[in-house]
């Protein structure tokens, strides 16, 4: 009886044992994706954001929430990779500065490729290709082209290509750390025209109500993507991004999201 008793209790141990042994190796294998990549919160995709740059990256007037082209891409991003996302919003002048101090993994995809900027960060492929245009208040019969722009005063975010390019056509240029303002300055007659692109310069005019146009078609030709760091952690992170980006173009589902946030603007 003794011995009966004491093969059963040796049983019934294996099996705990076992079963023990199973659940951390289940436990293992679905912690798994929060180590997978070296993140500033395991388990979260971190991105910084300008919340001021429709229809890429902006608050709802309704929700407070931030939305936009590239709010979508990284969610549905995040939800393919297993990763939660969260936003960090800040001025775009302090964007690359604060990705380098690692507030956030990744910077959203509204950033410009340019060879300046692949000196300080690293860019996933391409994610979204537009070009510079120029908005005018509607009444402006003046100016048509970047070449009218001589003499005119011209408002720009600071720190983007669109101050770059302003500057190729005048000296009078006035720089703002948010794209509203620009936009909100040149309706009360402070400038003569913005360069934007032209993604962009369609919700402006859209909420302008018939105050300001577009007068020129683009004259340049940009590429922006997602930005990460320039460090061997950052690697495998941006590998994964890229993968996922080809799947989602693949799919149709890049597409899907593009033509829910993009409308075309008269010139």
């Amino acid at each position: 009886m003794n011995r009966k008793l004491s093969s059963c209790i040796g049983y019934f141990l294996l099996v705990f044992v076992f079963l023990i042994t199973a659940c951390s190796s289940m436990a293992e294998t679905k912690q798994a994706p929060l180590s997978e990549f070296d993140l500033v919160e395991p388990g979260v995709l971190t991105i910084g954001a300008d919340a001021a740059y429709p229809p890429h990256t902006y608050l709802d007037a309704d929700t407070k929430q931030l939305v936009g082209l590239d709010v979508d891409l990284a969610n549905e991003i995040g939800e393919r990779l297993g990763l939660e996302v969260k936003f960090v919003t800040i001025e775009w002048k302090g964007i690359i500065p604060a990705l380098q101090a690692k507030r956030f993994d990744i910077i959203t995809a509204e950033m410009n490729i340019t060879e300046e900027r692949k000196s300080t960060v690293d860019f996933s492929d391409v994610v979204f290709t537009s070009g510079h245009v120029l908005v005018v208040r509607s009444d402006n019969t003046d100016i048509h082209k970047p070449e009218d722009l001589t003499g005119r005063i011209v408002l720009v975010p600071i720190g983007t290509t669109e101050e770059q390019e302003a500057k190729k056509y005048t000296e009078n240029v006035k720089t703002y750390s948010l794209l509203s303002e620009c936009f909100r300055e040149l309706q009360l007659g402070r400038g003569d025209a913005i360069i934007v692109e032209l993604s962009v310069a369609s919700e402006y005019i859209k909420k302008s109500g018939g105050a300001l146009k577009v007068v020129s078609g683009p004259w340049t030709e940009t590429q922006s993507a997602f930005a990460f760091r320039k460090d061997t952690a950052s690697i495998k992170l941006r590998e994964a991004i890229n993968k996922t980006l080809s799947e989602m173009r693949s799919d149709g589902t890049y597409d899907l999201i593009l033509s829910h946030w993009i409308v075309k603007v008269e010139q």
